[in-house]
């Protein structure tokens, strides 16, 4: 059974929430456990529930990120603040050091999911054009050796070359099954293959690798 990750939105508009919610309770592996519309309320939400991951509309009036930020570590000191923030295309936002991630709203639903699971799995995630300016952290840094890559990849089979890709568009488990039309422990196999031939730790990491390893082109007719 695949881990779920338990999310809090922050949000002053309703309608937006809606559509966040939307979005996410398609994954079986994302369960939204509340809703804020203000700071006090996220806080509030965070000390009795601690979820995994809160999902801030950076743009939202009644939320200003650095006071986020420092209200949730003075209230919530045992909550290890992963949070993600969804920023507007074409805007400033001062995103606060301690927050581990930014999406941009121009970004599909699929890349909303898989930064999502990449921040609950304690990684940063951040928009290329924005890395530059922020110190990059432990948790940002790449993956990938590029003189490894194709050695890496050599021993992966056609079958796990696939599920590498569907692993890195945030496909589940049983999203994967579907599509290839095989059992869910078939796909646990090769996504255990994966990981044990690539030397990662878990999907999430393999999920970084396939992105900077550009191999998320599409997908060649795979063997049994």
């Amino acid at each position: 059974m695949e881990t779920v990750i338990r999310v809090l939105l922050l949000d002053d508009c309703s309608l937006t929430r809606a559509g966040v919610r939307a979005v996410l309770s398609v994954s079986p592996d994302i369960d939204i456990i509340g809703e804020a519309k203000d700071l006090d309320s996220a806080a509030k939400c965070v000390d009795e529930s601690a979820p995994d991951v809160v999902v801030v509309n950076a743009q939202a009036e009644e939320v200003e990120p650095e006071e986020l930020i420092d209200s949730l570590s003075r209230r919530c000191p045992g909550w290890p603040g992963r949070i993600l923030m969804i920023v507007a295309d074409g805007t400033e936002v001062n995103v606060p050091s301690a927050a581990v991630g930014t999406l941009m709203r121009r970004a599909t639903p699929e890349e909303f999911v898989l930064a999502l699971r990449m921040v609950a799995a304690g990684y940063s995630v951040f928009p290329s054009d924005r890395v530059g300016d922020r110190p990059v952290r432990a948790a940002e840094a790449k993956v990938v050796d590029s003189a490894r890559v194709a050695e890496q990849l050599s021993h992966l089979t056609q079958r796990e070359l696939v599920v590498l890709r569907l692993l890195a568009q945030g496909r589940t488990n049983a999203e994967i099954s579907a599509e290839l039309v095989v059992s869910e422990s078939t796909v646990k196999s090769h996504v255990q293959h994966v990981l044990t031939k690539l030397g990662m730790r878990n999907r999430v990491g393999a999920a970084i690798y396939a992105h900077e390893a550009g191999i998320l082109g599409p997908e060649q007719e795979a063997a049994p």
